[in-house]
């Protein structure tokens, strides 16, 4: 599970501006909620932006810079596992781009190169997720361009 969700969704935005809180939404399911509430949030106190449109797209507000990926704390503080956190990270890119097969590749990586069952149980289903989401025809937004992805 991705700890501090708000770092995460700052992050995701900021790699995809214009985005929809649906997508939003859809790139972290397990915490939906979570997600909500930050967005109101992170409006509320000026570190995103939302259009007036009929959907509502975020983006960062100006003079807000884009932090560094989630895990990349993780690398900093635990120098020992660059391997598991550059694999996760790229997971992570290569989901928010709709590459899922790449994706999955990734996270199996990172599984590979994990010990701990519960962070293994997680990158199960995030390669689950991946494998699911790239046999089934969905529709993708990448940089404001609406993008379907359909494999047959």
């Amino acid at each position: 599970m991705i700890k501090g969700i708000t770092t995460a969704i700052i992050w995701y935005i900021g790699e995809n501006p214009g985005v929809s809180s649906t997508a939003i939404c859809h790139q972290f399911p397990e915490q939906r909620h979570s997600v909500t509430s930050a967005l109101v949030r992170l409006t509320k106190n000026g570190t995103l932006k939302r259009s007036k449109d009929s959907i509502y797209r975020y983006t960062l507000a100006p003079g807000v810079a884009t932090p560094a990926p989630p895990e990349m704390e993780e690398v900093i503080a635990n120098p020992h596992k660059p391997n598991r956190q550059a694999a996760i990270v790229k997971a992570m890119t290569l989901e928010s781009k709709c590459l899922y097969y790449r994706a999955a590749t990734e996270w199996q990586k990172a599984w590979d190169l994990t010990g701990n069952m519960s962070e293994r149980t997680e990158i199960t289903r995030r390669i689950n997720r991946c494998n699911a989401k790239a046999f089934h025809p969905a529709q993708c937004s990448y940089a404001g361009i609406a993008i379907a992805r359909y494999v047959g």
